[in-house]
C-alpha cells in the first residue's frame, strides 16, 4: 500500500467517525448537520445555515520519524447559531470530545468504498485540546485540535 493510499484511508476514517457521531446524535439534535470544512460544495450551506453542525478538517499526516510511524493532526468541533450562552455548543463539543480524547484509539480503514477494507492502521490520540471560539456575530464555532500517532499496518 502506498503512502498516498494510507493518507486517503486516514481521512476516510475521520469522515466515518464524524458521520457516525452525527447519526448517533440525531435523536437529541434532529437538525444536526455534519461537514468537512474543506468540502467546498457543502461548507457554505452548513456554516451559513441556522442548524447546529459537527465540523472537521483533516490536517496533515506525516511520516515521523519514518514509515510505518506517522503523526496525524486534525480538527474536530461544532458550530451553533442563536446560542448566546454557548450551551448547545458546549453540549456538542462534549459529544465530539467523547470520541477524540487523549489516550483513545481508532482503527484506520477505507470507509469510502464498499465493502469497507480490513484495518490498515491504528490511530492513538496523544493530545486533544479546545481552540479559542470563532464567532461571526451570528454563529459560534469551536474546534478541538487533535494530535495522534499512527501506525500503518503491513
Amino acid at each position: 500500500m502506498s503512502q498516498s493510499t494510507f493518507y486517503m484511508e486516514a481521512k476516510s476514517t475521520l469522515d466515518f467517525l464524524m458521520y457516525d457521531l452525527q447519526s448517533k446524535m440525531q435523536t437529541e439534535f434532529p437538525l444536526l448537520k455534519a461537514t468537512d470544512l474543506d468540502d467546498v460544495t457543502e461548507v457554505a450551506d452548513v456554516l451559513g445555515g441556522t442548524s447546529p453542525a459537527l465540523v472537521w478538517r483533516f490536517g496533515e499526516l506525516e511520516a515521523s520519524p519514518s514509515d510505518p510511524l506517522y503523526t496525524l493532526n486534525f480538527y474536530v468541533g461544532a458550530k451553533t447559531t442563536q446560542d448566546a450562552g454557548n450551551y448547545k455548543l458546549s453540549d456538542l463539543l462534549g459529544y465530539v470530545s467523547s470520541v477524540f480524547f487523549k489516550d483513545s484509539s481508532h482503527v484506520i480503514k477505507n470507509y469510502s468504498e464498499e465493502p469497507v477494507t480490513d484495518a490498515t492502521g491504528d490511530m492513538y490520540i496523544i493530545n486533544s485540546g479546545v481552540a479559542p471560539q470563532q464567532f461571526d456575530h451570528q454563529s459560534g464555532m469551536r474546534l478541538i485540535q487533535v494530535v495522534a500517532r499512527v501506525w500503518r499496518r503491513g
